[in-house]
């Protein structure tokens, strides 16, 4: 089953507050005034959430009377929201939000935007559309004097389970199971390309392989090739690093097995994906980078 919700929200301009908006700082000589941080596109997309869920509306969950929400973070918020949807049996499929602002222009940001919700929600940023628009200098909006936010919510059932409906649904996927993925597809890899190479002996092999597949050796890969990453692979290679990796293995650097964890969630996440060219070219460059 497939359900949609709307929301919105406005809030009014104030000299001295922080302009935030999905997550971001916006520079601007002035910010949203609200019990919160005021991030009114991150509240409409609350509310949107709720909405599909039916599960009521921001307000009621989290009351501006209450001093534990004040100045709390909007995005924290939002990971709590998505919590409570995740136990209610639903999963986020898309996001669409339009931002009504004179100013301050909004446009340089949508990267930082889209990337910021995304993550807060757990889902890959193709699955959040961030856009801008004024009102032709009219209304408060365009008198300056707030913003306003319109979001829409896509959400999905999943079944008794825990699973999604479709076979697998990688947006729910951890950075841990992207990586457990992730290390087979570039074992098999390097497997055959040393195969290819003419390396055919047990042992020859064993031994060169594990110049590829070691921590050091894929951390080594992983910094080589990250600069040539699209803001999504660098979001989830970073999303992979960062995560909880339980006991390092001995004799391991730790900093050399986060990155080697990172890189393999990127793997894992191109594999599921169906990105199978884009898979290729980043293993090719990987091992260009450890052969010359």
């Amino acid at each position: 089953m497939v359900k949609t919700g709307l929301g919105f929200d406005v809030h009014r301009f104030q000299e001295g507050r922080p302009c935030i908006l999905a997550g971001v700082d916006i520079p601007s000589t002035q910010g949203l005034v609200g019990h919160s941080d005021a991030d009114v596109a991150t509240h409409a997309i609350i509310d949107a959430i709720l909405g599909a869920a039916a599960l009521g509306d921001i307000g009621q969950w989290f009351p501006d009377h209450d001093p534990t929400y004040l100045n709390i973070r909007s995005i924290t918020l939002l990971e709590k929201v998505i919590a409570v949807l995740h136990e209610r049996g639903w999963q986020l499929e898309h996001i669409d939000v339009t931002i009504a602002a004179e100013l301050p222009k909004i446009a340089p940001y949508y990267g930082a935007m889209r990337a910021c919700i995304a993550e807060a929600i757990a889902v890959g940023i193709d699955a959040v559309s961030i856009k801008a628009t004024t009102t032709e200098k009219l209304g408060f909006i365009g008198r300056g004097e707030g913003i306003a936010a319109m979001a829409v919510a896509t959400i999905g059932s999943v079944n008794s389970a825990g699973k999604s409906q479709k076979k697998l649904d990688v947006r729910q996927l951890s950075p841990q199971n992207m990586a457990y993925i992730g290390d087979a597809v570039y074992e098999l890899h390097i497997r055959r390309h040393l195969l290819e190479k003419g390396i055919t002996r047990g042992y020859a092999l064993q031994k060169a392989a594990l110049s590829y597949v070691s921590a050091t050796a894929q951390a080594q890969m992983a910094q080589a090739i990250k600069d040539g990453l699209s803001v999504e692979e660098q979001r989830i290679l970073k999303w992979g690093r960062n995560a909880s990796s339980g006991s390092i293995p001995k004799n391991t650097v730790a900093i050399d097995y986060r990155y080697s964890t990172g890189i393999e969630a990127l793997i894992g996440y191109l594999h599921l994906n169906g990105q199978a060219e884009r898979l290729a070219e980043i293993l090719d460059l990987m091992i260009k980078a450890r052969e010359e």
